[in-house]
């Protein structure tokens, strides 16, 4: 082999090793953000008759766009770098069956700096998402609140609610109807003549 074959040889493994390692580089970059991912520290919910407020809390604020789809319900938050591992610790088991609103909640990786969170609605609503500076001992929040299309009646509700703690255990009818007097049975009378023997 001669010298100039050597030297095309090298250089040629040379431009290989560094397309490979630019590539390397690269695909690095691409699946890891150069920033930290934002660590949750809490997730609390709410939920209430009038709205249903979820709270997402965070050392720093969370970036989000929200939108909606119908048929079934969904609200869709997307959350710009924030760690899914954390987030999905903090919500499990935080959305009640009782909740109002909420059907199930449902996380995942929508895109390598982009966590996506889904709400299942159980009826169609009217979100409202706003950030919380920290106070005291709450870091920052990103806020939910979950209001119903139609909201309910507070007076009507007041009403069902006084009518509920007043009514009767369901064994015993809420009129009942007085029983007649009975007669008195007979039986010997003290000033009756004693019967013959």
């Amino acid at each position: 082999m001669s010298p100039a074959t050597r030297t095309q040889s090298s250089s040629q493994r040379v431009t290989r090793f560094l397309s490979a390692w630019a590539l390397f580089v690269a695909l690095c970059a691409w699946a890891w953000p150069s920033h930290a991912m934002e660590i949750v520290k809490a997730v609390r919910a709410w939920p209430a008759q009038e709205y249903t407020r979820v709270t997402i809390e965070s050392h720093s604020p969370i970036a989000y766009t929200m939108s909606s789809i119908a048929d079934p319900d969904r609200l869709i938050l997307d959350l710009s770098n924030v760690d899914l591992a954390s987030l999905r610790r903090e919500i499990d088991g935080k959305i009640l069956v009782e909740d109002p609103y909420i059907r199930a909640v449902r996380t995942g990786q929508f895109k390598p700096d982009v966590v996506r969170v889904v709400l299942d609605l159980k009826t169609a609503v009217k979100p409202l998402v706003f950030s919380l500076k920290p106070v005291a001992d709450y870091g920052h929040r990103l806020v939910i609140d979950i209001f119903p299309l139609n909201p309910p009646d507070p007076l009507l509700a007041l009403l069902n609610k006084t009518e509920q703690r007043f009514d009767l255990p369901a064994s015993e009818p809420k009129n009942p109807t007085p029983a007649p007097p009975q007669a008195p049975t007979p039986g010997p009378r003290a000033d009756a003549p004693a019967p013959p023997s």
